[in-house]
């Protein structure tokens, strides 16, 4: 009787092309959602602030996109791609980039603070309105958020859990929904 061969534990089963067509055809499929829910959004974003909140919004919502960009290191592409590998234990690699991570998320307030009290950088920066702590306290958290998300969805796609990925895009999507009334605050401040 041919017995069963030993898997150790850093190797990992090899995904099933059926499973992998099934995430990507949900995946698919929650975009619809996910479009729709931004779209209303975006659309009582325009309709509520007008002209000028909706700049404003945008600029807002552009320095924290700016910030988590600089501030994320890239790290995000190098997580999927060492735990998608089939070598070796992806927990190194997830530790590694939690390190990282936590490197960023001090290097965050650091950054801000600055930017905030040096006059030339505060200038291109930050807009003269900007000076509310509840501005700066959005683009602290905005990037901080979105930071822990990129680790987290970057370590779900490296190990190929597509359903969970796609709630979260749901989720996101709603609190994008949700959020706007606390967000327009900051941006018409």
């Amino acid at each position: 009787m041919p017995s069963k061969p030993s898997r150790s534990n850093a190797q990992r089963p090899t995904p099933d092309t059926g499973s992998l067509k099934r995430g990507i055809f949900y995946t698919f499929l929650t975009q619809a959602p996910t479009l729709l829910l931004y779209f209303v959004a975006s659309t009582l974003m325009t309709r509520v602030l007008g002209d000028v909140g909706r700049g404003a919004y945008a600029l807002l919502q552009n320095q924290t996109v700016l910030l988590a960009m600089l501030l994320g290191l890239n790290v995000s592409f190098g997580i999927t791609y060492y735990t998608a590998k089939e070598q070796g234990d992806p927990r190194i690699m997830v530790r590694i980039a939690a390190s990282a991570f936590l490197l960023s998320i001090l290097a965050t307030p650091v950054f801000l603070a600055l930017i905030y009290w040096n006059g030339s950088l505060r200038d291109i920066f930050l807009p003269k309105q900007a000076m509310h702590w509840a501005y700066l306290a959005y683009i602290l958290l905005t990037v901080v958020l979105s930071q822990t998300c990129g680790l987290v969805s970057s370590i779900l796609l490296g190990r190929k859990q597509f359903k969970t990925l796609n709630r979260m895009s749901i989720i996101n999507a709603v609190l994008s929904a949700v959020g706007f009334p606390p967000s327009t605050y900051c941006a018409i401040m």
